[in-house]
């Protein structure tokens, strides 16, 4: 077995699901990777083995697939493939930053996307996006090369006009989409919905069918509703309504401000009248705010400016007992009796 291989130091869980499930193979048969190497003619080293199992980074598929072939369990290969294309989804999902247990909304919705909700070109772009993460995130070149060449020896899907899609640069043809679906290996079944998708969205096919009704089911027949219910399933005979020509003016977002300022400021101000009042003597005219009269100056600087004789306030006298907020002598607070 040669030595002990170090303990699993993987990002996320999907690809130490990955690691401990390839080291499980490797430990099952007891081979070491020299000798895995040397069982598959050496089209994969044995320091590239390695690291397909030390969980350093999500191996490629040609390594995996190698080091199953390797351990002589090409029977678990579909299992380990699951495996891998999970690792590899999640790999990508930390690289655009989203966190694997609390994923952002949106991206909840994209994996809700089915080929009878798709509506617009938009869906289907995230879509592509998606359908590739879930079979491991191969390469344009890799998608480009399964995809193959038609009649004429052209590429039905050249990886430029692929990263073009995916990055939503361009539109996808129906070729496109056929070819990327194909290349994607999905049944025959999931590549008609998906080309109907695309027919729908660009206005070539029409809605959406009802479900159809399983061969032997028989509708339910209707429950023969009384004379109450009847009334009462009746829809209400609506009035139509008068038909009105408002003319607001569209304010804008400055304009919205300066009116919850200028209300703000009314207010403030009708509040310190109402307290200037209150606590004012008996008989007394309060001060509103406002400027004030500028008053006669004293004299002249050696500049010829004028010199202003400072403003000086009298004393404030105490308010009537009785009245503001001190109660009277002998009387008892309104709110504490």
């Amino acid at each position: 077995m040669g030595r002990p291989e170090k303990a699993v130091t993987a990002s996320n869980r999907q690809l130490r699901a990955l690691v401990l499930w390839l080291r499980a193979q490797r430990r099952r048969r007891g081979l070491t990777y020299t000798a895995m190497a040397n069982s598959i003619d050496n089209k994969i080293t044995a320091s590239v083995l390695s690291r397909a199992a030390s969980g350093a980074r999500v191996p490629s598929r040609a390594a995996v697939e190698a080091y199953i072939e390797a351990c002589g369990a090409t029977a678990e290969l579909p299992e380990g493939l699951r495996l891998w294309k999970a690792a590899r989804a999640a790999e990508q999902q930390q690289r655009r930053g989203e966190e694997n247990e609390f994923e952002d909304l949106a991206v909840e919705l994209d994996k809700l996307l089915h080929p009878l909700l798709i509506e617009n070109p938009g869906q289907l772009r995230r879509a592509m996006v998606r359908l590739r993460e879930e079979d491991g995130q191969p390469s344009l070149a890799e998608l480009q090369e399964r995809a193959g060449v038609d009649e004429q020896g052209r590429r039905r899907l050249p990886k430029s006009s692929l990263g073009a899609i995916l990055r939503g640069r361009a539109v996808p043809t129906r070729v496109h989409m056929t070819a990327f679906l194909q290349a994607l290996r999905l049944s025959r079944r999931k590549v008609s919905e998906w080309e109907n998708a695309w027919d729908r969205v660009h206005g070539l096919a029409g809605p959406v069918p009802a479900p159809r009704r399983r061969h032997g089911a028989h509708p339910m027949p209707e429950r023969v509703l009384g004379g109450e219910e009847r009334r009462a399933r009746r829809p209400a005979r609506q009035r139509p309504l008068p038909a009105l020509s408002l003319s607001v003016p569209q304010a804008d977002a400055a304009s919205l401000m300066f009116m919850y300022a200028m209300a703000t400021s009314e207010e403030i101000m009708y509040t310190d009248t109402r307290i200037t009042r209150r606590l004012a003597p008996p008989g007394a005219r309060p001060r509103l705010p406002g400027p004030f009269e500028a008053l006669p100056p004293l004299g002249q600087t050696g500049a010829g400016l004028p010199i202003r004789a400072p403003r000086r306030y009298p004393p404030s006298a105490p308010p009537a007992p009785g009245r503001g907020l001190l109660p009277a002598p002998g009387t008892v607070p309104r709110h504490s009796r």
